[in-house]
């Protein structure tokens, strides 16, 4: 069962020998109880350059090539062009500039889907890695964090973690703050609107009332063409200003969405709705004597929200399956697995282990040299105790606030 794969029930696991020696590995672990602490922020600033590195081609051949065209088939300038492909590609559509050679409108059919689907998703992947992206909402706590301790000191924006799981559930219900989540949401439009106000106004000259008028059609890629950069200073700000403006806001409805669906899944009283879950699991197996496990239970309303479909958590089984391969091997002595396959058939709960990943550094020939394969439990200890936790040691420091992440991003 794919409960089993997920190692969410809490059965005995058997171990088995490594396949490159005939000594049992070590049945249990040695203690090590350094905590690792989550947090994820620790990778944003490796995972920006990253992207920026690898999508900047992307980018750099869009723009270079269309200008070299529109400057052969319609005689623009490298500013005209580069504002085109921009106003293109995001899909605001001003009108202001457009082919108007029978050569120029056919290449543009052909390169406005190209910028559409394959530079636009390029910008959007960069963007994910942004400040401005509710995946990393640390500057958004920060101002709430702040109105609450200059203005309301009644903790108005405060909030709980949900990720964390020491609360019970009526705790967590009562402590999220559901309007200071979705005004998060709002804070990274708000500030792109803002700014595209004080372009209209001290750059294109437009009055307060064109300039709220115009960063609205703008971020909302309406673009009806009645207001639009003239100059070439505020072009080249919309060249910049366009694809962030555009993918804020479509970042934060999509963030609004997700909060959305948390606060129903949150909210949501599953006790009495228990019957009906076993009652489709056992539907589903044919087995009336079917039980519902913590595993089945949350793909269950994953599904049931939309969050996830039937061939990516089929997808995710056979990852699952190719990562913990070595613990099909059988038991200690070295029996095939029942039926092919002791993950799925036999009932056992397999995990991934440190073990389980030695045994496919062993395999891969990635153990340090150092490591002695033929002590009698084929290196396993010495391995995990001066390669496994130190490596654990250094990665959980680097995830602790305050860790040396952005100083050291080779590490």
């Amino acid at each position: 069962m794919l409960v089993g794969a997920l190692g969410l029930v809490h059965r005995p696991v058997h171990t088995h020998r490594p396949v490159h020696t005939a000594f049992p590995i070590l049945l249990r672990q040695p203690e090590y109880t350094e905590p690792v602490a989550p947090g994820p922020r620790a990778e944003l600033p490796r995972a920006r350059a990253t992207a920026v590195t690898e999508k900047a081609p992307v980018l750099l051949t869009y723009f270079s090539f269309g200008c070299v065209a529109y400057n052969w088939l319609e005689g623009w300038s490298p500013v005209d062009s580069v504002y085109f492909l921009t106003v293109m590609a995001t899909t605001v559509g001003y009108g202001d500039l457009t082919p108007t050679t029978d050569a120029g409108k056919l290449f543009t059919a052909v390169y406005a889907l190209i910028g559409i689907t394959t530079v636009f998703s390029t910008v959007a992947d960069i963007f994910r890695q942004n400040p401005l992206s509710t995946s990393d909402s640390m500057w958004q706590d920060g101002v709430l964090t702040a109105i609450d301790n200059l203005y309301t000191r009644r903790e108005l924006f405060s909030d709980a973690d949900m990720s964390c799981d020491v609360v019970t559930l009526d705790e967590l219900r009562a402590r999220v703050n559901w309007p200071r989540r979705f005004l998060s949401c709002l804070l990274g439009p708000l500030l792109l609107f803002a700014i595209g106000i004080v372009i209209g106004v001290s750059v294109e000259g437009f009055d307060v009332i064109n300039s709220v008028y115009w960063s609205a059609i703008t971020m909302s890629t309406i673009g009806f063409g009645d207001a639009s950069p003239q100059g070439v200073t505020g072009k080249l700000l919309s060249v910049l200003y366009l694809p962030v403006a555009v993918l804020v806001l479509a970042d934060a409805v999509a963030a609004a969405s997700r909060v959305a669906v948390q606060r129903q899944i949150l909210e949501t009283s599953y006790e009495t709705r228990s019957e009906a879950l076993l009652r489709q699991e056992a539907a589903r197996t044919g087995n009336a004597d079917e039980t519902l496990t913590e595993a089945e239970f949350l793909i269950s309303v994953l599904t049931e929200y939309s969050l996830v479909d039937a061939e990516t958590i089929n997808s995710i089984r056979q990852q699952f399956k190719s990562v913990v391969r070595y613990a099909e091997v059988g038991a200690v002595d070295g029996t095939p697995p029942e039926r092919g396959s002791a993950v799925y058939s036999s009932g056992r709960a397999i995990m991934l282990t440190n073990e389980l990943v030695f045994r496919e550094a062993v395999q891969r020939g990635e153990v340090p040299r150092g490591v002695d394969l033929e002590a009698a439990d084929g290196g396993y200890a010495q391995w995990y105790n001066e390669c496994w936790v130190p490596r654990v040691r250094d990665e959980a420091s680097m995830r602790r606030p305050g860790g040396n992440a952005a100083q050291n991003p080779e590490s």
